[in-house]
């Protein structure tokens, strides 16, 4: 062989191998993920598997369309998101509500708005394990209904309900009604039942309620009961009660103090187990001019007393916020919601708040990686054609 058709295969073959290599390195792109901006959304924590998973939400308010039916995953550890190409989906994804059952290892859900502007009836499954959505179809199930709250009472390893409405029922005043039912759902006998106490807190919707574990009590805070009578007469309709409800008595206790939150809708309030405190932020305020909250605030049941914290205000600005406590990492995440300059104006941002040191911080966005098939199928298409064409000449030559 002379030194010209040397030089010729010794080029092929850096080409190949260079080819070789661009395929490998670029079908691995590396890309940021993020949910994108939105509020009406539900969070929860995953216990078993470490990840705070997201599902649904309104990417444009007033927006029908832009209803996302997607479930994210979240790694506080590693600071990154990852959708997930689940199997299912709810049929609703707008302001329900999402627990995570420890004793199953499952996350469940019930209600959410649908695209004809009723409330939902369904019960829905996911197990992150299987990466599926499972529709549950129980024999009996609350009302139709949206806005409406859940909190999972590990003790008695039952879903509690509380609140929302249908978007159907009318009071006599012409106003839809929010309901004051309590209910509990057994995942194992996939039965809901109406608790039926004989003292229920007034109907609402858009409150926060989550569950304290070391006092096994349901909390629920603020709200709005936009079907009371007295609204029809000019007052405002939006709560700052805080109740308390004991699965086991089947009781409902007020526990409204002078001091407080003021009255607000669309808050998010998460039990931070470490601390043994219900920690609450954002929602809209009718007392402040309607302004949308940054407070944060720490309830502890046993003392029953408000704290306010991060009186720094460190926070951001957020309508309809939604906030997962990871107790592994013993942090409260927060994702989207609404910025102050309006209801519209959505955002992407990942926060967390630290309860020991008082502070939030807002998460960069960290690239993940993906891999990309097409890269490595044109980059490999284009090796196989150099290797015939070179199979070609060499049998050309011999002939």
């Amino acid at each position: 062989m002379n030194t010209k058709k040397m030089n010729i295969t010794l080029k092929t073959n850096l080409i190949i191998l260079f080819l070789i290599f661009f395929s490998i390195t670029t079908a691995i792109e590396i890309k940021a993920q993020t949910p994108s901006a939105r509020y009406a959304h539900e969070m929860v924590y995953d216990k078993e598997s470490d990840r705070i998973i997201l599902y649904g939400g309104v990417t444009v308010p007033g927006d029908p369309n832009s209803w996302d039916f997607n479930t994210w995953s979240y790694d506080f550890n590693e600071n990154i998101w990852t959708k997930l190409s689940t199997e299912g989906k709810p049929y609703s994804c707008v302001t329900g509500s999402l627990v995570y059952d420890t004793e199953s290892d499952v996350i469940i859900t019930y209600g959410g708005i649908r695209k004809d502007h009723v409330g939902s009836n369904q019960t829905w499954i996911f197990d992150y394990n299987v990466n599926k959505w499972i529709n549950s179809k129980p024999l009996t199930c609350p009302d139709y209904r949206h806005g409406n709250k859940l909190a999972y009472d590990s003790e008695s390893d039952v879903v509690v309900l509380f609140g929302g409405r249908s978007n159907k029922d009318f009071n006599p005043y012409g106003i839809m009604i929010d309901y004051n039912d309590t209910w509990a759902y057994d995942y194992n006998a996939n039965i809901w039942v109406n608790s039926t106490p004989a003292l229920n807190p007034a109907g609402r919707i858009a409150h926060a309620m989550t569950y304290d574990s070391e006092s096994d009590k349901v909390i629920v805070f603020g709200g709005a009961d936009f079907s009371a009578q007295l609204f029809t007469s000019g007052d405002k309709p939006y709560l700052a009660e805080t109740w308390a409800y004991d699965y086991n008595t089947n009781t409902w206790e007020n526990l409204t103090t002078s001091e407080g939150p003021d009255s607000r809708i669309e808050s998010s309030m998460v039990y931070d187990s470490e601390s043994d405190k219900c920690i609450l932020y954002g929602g809209w305020h009718h007392m402040f001019e309607g302004k949308y909250g940054d407070e944060t605030w720490a309830y502890d049941y046993n003392t029953n007393t408000w704290e306010q914290m991060d009186l720094e205000g460190n926070g951001p600005w957020r309508f309809g916020p939604k906030m997962s406590y990871d107790s592994e990492s013993d942090r409260i995440v927060m994702f989207g919601g609404s910025l102050e300059s309006s209801v519209f104006d959505v955002t992407d941002e990942t926060w967390s708040y630290d309860y020991d040191t008082d502070t939030w911080e807002l998460m960069e966005k960290t690239n993940g990686t993906s891999f990309s098939l097409s890269s490595l199928l044109i980059s490999l298409n284009i090796v196989v054609v150099i290797l015939i064409f070179k199979k070609r000449r060499k049998r050309n030559r011999r002939n």
